[in-house]
């Protein structure tokens, strides 16, 4: 039997009549696609060009998203939060370079990090007691730590020395870096270096003794 695409299998059939319980005539609304939407698409051709040529059959399928069925609710909390502009995206890494910020805080909250996603990749078994660990983690107020707020304090200091130490470096705090494209991963590295061409992301960590005066 001879697989058939979908506008294939539905290409004869009436099209339904849904019950619209909220009164809003949706066929005039006109077709528009979310940025991110957009990027998606970009990036799924630049992964064909690049990638080895696969067999007619194949390369002839549907390519789908492995995505959870969304409810209306979600779907719009998805579009509200993860569809944002690069501009969008660049202007709150800006305002957020002072980490610890009250819209730092909301933003990230709202996202996966990049240390929660190391864990979930790095996951073989027990994924639920994991999510319930990194939802309880959302909850935290990290400057209650006391090595958490010794090296927040020290920060300045790290990457001021860094930078006296290299001229040809430059050095800056940043903010919250959303993922471009999956917008619910973000991360907020200690700094930005710039030498040249060439960057680097900056992780400082301070020794940290709580039994220091």
């Amino acid at each position: 039997m001879v697989p058939q695409t979908a506008e294939e299998v539905f290409m004869h059939e009436p099209a339904l009549e849904v019950e619209n319980e909220i009164g809003f005539d949706f066929t005039a609304v006109p077709f528009f696609t979310s940025p991110l939407m957009e990027v998606c698409k970009n990036m799924q051709e630049i992964k064909l060009k690049e990638t080895i040529h696969l067999p007619a059959f194949v390369c002839s399928g549907k390519i789908a998203t492995d995505l959870p069925q969304l409810g209306l609710k979600e779907i719009l909390f998805y579009h509200r939060h993860y569809s944002k502009s690069i501009d969008e995206l660049t202007a709150l890494e800006n305002r957020t370079v002072h980490q610890n910020c009250s819209e730092w805080r909301v933003e990230r909250k709202l996202r996966l990090t990049a240390s929660d996603v190391k864990k979930i990749v790095c996951r073989v078994a027990n994924f639920e007691a994991l999510s319930a660990q990194i939802l309880k983690k959302k909850d935290e107020v990290l400057t209650n730590i006391p090595a958490v707020r010794y090296g927040l304090e020290n920060e300045d200091y790290v990457r001021h020395t860094v930078q006296q130490r290299n001229p040809h470096y430059v050095v800056r705090k940043t903010g919250l870096v959303v993922h471009p494209i999956e917008q619910y991963i973000a991360a907020s590295p200690d700094g930005l270096i710039r030498s040249g061409e060439d960057y680097m992301i900056m992780e400082i960590k301070c020794l940290y003794n709580p039994e220091a005066p």
